[in-house]
């Protein structure tokens, strides 16, 4: 496969997995739904979303439409946190679909927006075709993306979501929020839901310091919610008490403990890679070459205990079938 044909292959699987994961948690569009064994990860979703929704403006007004809607059931605290282990996040994207919900009142998303305003110097269309040219067509520009040096129709909200979040499990971070808070002890409960976690593991998939983790599992330990079944000190493992019947209420009696954001982290890697021009002049035995190399240094250690098994699984060798697994997970 050549560099360009596997770059096309690769954009098609991302934008394929990007909208059936949104449409699993409440936007309205025609893609299946992931499966139902996955637990979608909220701010992780955004922060992908913030690059690659640039490249279809129809899934970035989507998003923004259900942040107007949902997002008070968003961090905005635990997605500065997680930006820290995800280095392709478009801070510029971020911040307007922030700066949207700070107009619509909510007041906890104004640091993000405060943080990747750049005023009208240095202009540039804000979508993309997926070789990276700018599709300039723009009969009226949208006042506030031009604050983060955007250039854009402007953004009419259309409501393009579901009327209620759907009773899935790709929805049960979200909901439990909606039963408990929008908190670090919400995340961690969602987290012991799906499987027994150690505190250096509730550490790696909500992204907050080990201090206040560990404040919030002695909390819950104290009234009996989470229980403490292996272990000791700083390999101590706990469990949620009564996870199945949480499970059981939630509609979500099958699921599975996935690390998204190592996920988007490979596949933002894999395309940068393949987005940079200078492939497109190397010879096929090259370019995968190229790939075998990305995988020894990068994606072998963050796909390894990603939590879905197709991914766990691909080798070095078989590096060129992932836009093609991406279909499947």
């Amino acid at each position: 496969m050549s560099a360009n044909d596997y770059k096309n292959a690769l954009y098609e699987s991302i934008m394929h997995l990007l909208w059936r994961q949104w449409v699993s948690i409440g936007v309205a569009g025609h893609a299946v739904p992931v499966r139902n064994d996955y637990s979608i990860d909220p701010e992780s979703l955004i922060l992908i979303s913030s690059k690659f929704c640039r490249y279809d403006q129809r899934l970035f007004d989507a998003v923004a439409d259900w942040l107007l809607k949902y997002g008070q059931l968003v961090n905005p605290t635990r997605i500065k946190a997680l930006q820290r282990g995800f280095h392709h996040c478009d801070l510029s994207s971020l911040a307007y679909l922030a700066s949207l919900q700070t107009e619509a009142g909510d007041k906890r998303w104004i640091q993000l927006a405060n943080k990747g305003k750049s005023g009208n110097e240095g202009l540039q269309a804000m979508f993309l075709t997926s070789d990276g040219e700018a599709i300039s067509h723009c009969p009226e520009k949208d006042p506030l993306a031009l604050e983060y040096g955007f250039i854009r129709p402007r953004y009419i909200a259309k409501n393009k979501v579901t009327g209620r979040l759907p009773e899935c499990t790709a929805s049960l971070q979200l909901r439990l929020r909606g039963l408990t808070g929008v908190s670090a002890r919400s995340d961690i409960m969602h987290q012991l839901m799906i499987s027994p976690r150690s505190i250096q593991q509730l550490v790696n998939y909500c992204g907050f310091a080990r201090n206040p983790i560990n404040d919030v599992i002695k909390e819950l330990q104290l009234s009996n919610i989470v229980t403490q079944v292996s272990s000791s000190g700083r390999n101590a493992v706990f469990v949620l008490s009564d996870a199945d019947k949480l499970r059981i209420f939630f509609k979500c009696t099958d699921c599975r403990p996935i690390h998204w954001l190592s996920i988007y982290e490979s596949l933002s890697c894999v395309w940068e890679l393949v987005s940079n021009p200078a492939l497109s002049r190397l010879s096929d035995a090259t370019f995968q070459g190229e790939l075998h190399l990305l995988f020894r240094e990068e994606l072998q250690s963050n796909l390894l205990n990603c939590g879905i098994t197709e991914l766990e699984q691909l080798t070095e060798e078989r590096i060129a079938e992932l836009p093609q697994l991406l279909y499947h997970i």
